[in-house]
């Protein structure tokens, strides 16, 4: 019996899933909101939709992974996963439409487990048929991901503000931190117009679930810390589920190595060097800066020390639970299948790290509606049981009716962003070299 599939539901339903979060999530203002809405509004009626061939070449790569499993003439096993799929993308109508919110435990709870189904899947044909086993980055549940990620992308592309750098900063855009020349490991770096003295450095590691995101969706970020008086260098670094954690380790680390041995000749003081992250680019900030001096953690790593110290950190919505909560659904995609046996699977939650170095002070900010909240509250409540350093920042945002999620990040020119920005850079002032 011929398998059929209706693409264009899952399509019209994974718009559905972006726009309901990216509204939930970043439009600053009421008004800001209905102008979006308008444009989404228009897009379903005019030709603002995913092209043709990308559509196509997605239902392809569907195809594919079902190919590869052997199962095609098997209906049952090809519904079983298109309904996984529909049933999870379809849970954000209910968004759309007001009856749920995605910060509702039991919403979280359903796409929970539709999506550790989907890794069932994928677990199962990996142990049970080594010849048909898809890869980590070739099975459904990376499928599940990297489809939400090109609709984030085409979002962005289509109704998303640009961020645009602000003036008087000067910026050496995609500079190699390895000699492989590879765009996902590379910087820009961002300093003052006719900066004439030497400048503390922030370095930047940006967001995105260790799947998404790039240093220039946040220019505008990145280029106004610049403006007041650092040299900036954010980072690229390759994404789940095409490598996995480790290698996202190294390359953090090897952009370290990067901005030690040359920082100085772009006006950076070695001597006042801080680092910061938004939500994943928080995980990998805070814990890089205890691989950096660790002799365990660099040796499992495969990395090396790191001559780098870091003044402080400031971590925004950090994606600091590994192990628990949205995250780990998705630990095979960041670790593999057999994630469990996996080396680093013991190394992964603050609590197994933090005593193999001494953190930096850390800035750690969250937001009532931020639905990573938890994790930065149980950091910080983990910086108090270690007698570590850290001021805690945690908001009530009314004006961007967002749920709080990296919205200082996002945002960075919104009132109470500023406020945010200013008190980082504040508490970075008490930790500098004089």
């Amino acid at each position: 019996m011929k398998r059929t599939f209706n693409f264009n539901r899952i399509i019209s339903l994974v718009l559905l899933l972006v726009f309901t979060v990216l509204i939930a999530v970043h439009i600053d203002t009421i008004a800001r909101r209905q102008a979006l809405s308008n444009l989404l509004y228009v897009s379903r009626n005019s030709p603002a939709v995913m092209p043709e061939e990308t559509v196509k070449s997605l239902e392809e790569r569907f195809n594919t992974l079902l190919e590869t499993t052997g199962m095609t003439e098997d209906t049952d096993f090809s519904q079983r996963v298109e309904n996984l799929i529909l049933r999870l993308y379809g849970l954000t109508g209910d968004v759309l439409t007001g009856d749920r919110k995605i910060s509702d435990t039991k919403f979280m709870q359903e796409a929970d487990a539709l999506f550790r189904e989907l890794v069932k899947i994928d677990t199962q044909m990996q142990k049970e048929d080594a010849e048909h086993a898809l890869s980590g980055k070739d099975s459904f549940t990376a499928f599940a991901v990297s489809l939400l990620w090109d609709y984030l992308d085409f979002y962005e592309a289509h109704f998303h503000e640009e961020q645009l750098p602000v003036d008087g900063v000067d910026i050496e855009s995609d500079v190699f931190y390895t000699e492989d020349n590879d765009p996902l490991r590379a910087l820009d770096i961002y300093k003052p117009e006719n900066a004439e003295e030497s400048l503390p450095v922030i370095i930047d590691i940006h967001g995105g679930g260790l799947m998404y995101g790039d240093k220039k969706k946040i220019q505008q970020y990145t280029s106004m810390l610049a403006a007041r008086g650092y040299v900036v260098v954010a980072l690229n670094y390759r994404l789940c589920p095409a490598v996995h954690y480790e290698d996202q380790i190294a390359d953090i680390m090897a952009a370290y190595k990067w901005v030690y041995d040359h920082i100085e000749s772009y006006g950076g003081d070695l001597n006042n060097v801080f680092l910061i992250g938004d939500s994943a680019g928080a995980q990998l900030a805070y814990y890089t800066s205890l691989v950096g001096q660790n002799e365990e953690l660099s040796a499992l790593y495969g990395t090396e020390l790191s001559p780098l110290r870091f003044r402080a950190l400031g971590l925004v919505s950090g994606m600091f639970d590994m192990k628990s909560g949205p995250n780990s659904v998705l630990l095979p995609c960041m670790l593999g299948y057999e994630y469990k046996s996996c080396p680093y699977y013991p190394y992964l939650q603050p609590e197994e790290v933090l005593d193999k170095g001494t953190l930096p002070p850390a800035f750690v900010v969250t937001e009532k509606k931020d639905f990573l909240r938890s994790a930065s509250l149980n950091f910080a409540a983990l910086l108090d049981e270690k007698g570590i350093e850290h001021r805690l920042r945690e908001d009530t945002w009314l004006l961007n009716q967002s749920v709080g999620h990296i919205t200082s990040v996002a945002f960075p020119d919104l009132p109470e962003s500023l406020r945010v920005t200013d008190d980082m850079l504040d508490f970075f002032e008490q930790y500098k070299e004089k």
